[in-house]
């Protein structure tokens, strides 16, 4: 009876010994985590804006964009087999077939044109001046302002947007 007592004292000791050293393992690892936190260099500088020239989104070429909205539209328009007068049925082809086309042209003109006036209103002040000597030298070469540019591209798109409407108000 004696042995199982020292059994069962030792094994609880060392049970005692593993949580304690589980206990002092996380708490070092608890004080790692807020030195580690707290850590910042006593002169660090906040973040820059800049290079947000590099992060302007090339224009894609027109036939690119294109090519793609009637790829999406061919793929994503098909028959409605539910309608049993083929006219009525080709004239909802048609009419969805507008529609997508026109949604799927206006998508990238519209991202274009809101992600280059969104990154000209948080610009870096010294990207502002660059890239307004860029305007200014493009304007005297080509008399366009990018302003405007942004204004026809945006122009153009609600009158592509209108004419779908208009055209398939026609077909119906």
């Amino acid at each position: 009876s004696t042995s199982t007592i020292s059994a069962i004292t030792s094994s609880g000791n060392s049970n005692n010994k593993k949580n304690s050293q589980k206990q002092s393992i996380n708490k070092s690892n608890e004080n790692n985590q807020i030195i580690t936190q707290n850590k910042t260099p006593p002169n660090s500088k906040p973040k820059s804006n800049t290079g947000r020239l590099r992060l302007l989104p090339p224009l894609q070429p027109t036939n690119e964009i294109l090519s793609r909205a009637q790829r999406q539209t061919y793929n994503e328009i098909k028959d409605d087999t539910s309608i049993a007068n083929i006219r009525r049925r080709t004239q909802k082809r048609g009419a969805q077939t507008i529609d997508s086309l026109c949604q799927k042209l206006c998508l990238p003109l519209k991202n274009t044109v809101q992600t280059y006036r969104r990154e000209f209103r948080i610009m870096h002040p010294f990207e502002k001046v660059v890239m307004e000597l860029t305007i200014q030298s493009r304007q005297k070469k080509d008399g366009l302002t990018l302003y405007k540019l942004l204004d026809d591209i945006h122009e153009g798109r609600k009158e592509l947007l209108q004419l779908g409407k208009d055209w398939i108000s026609k077909i119906k």
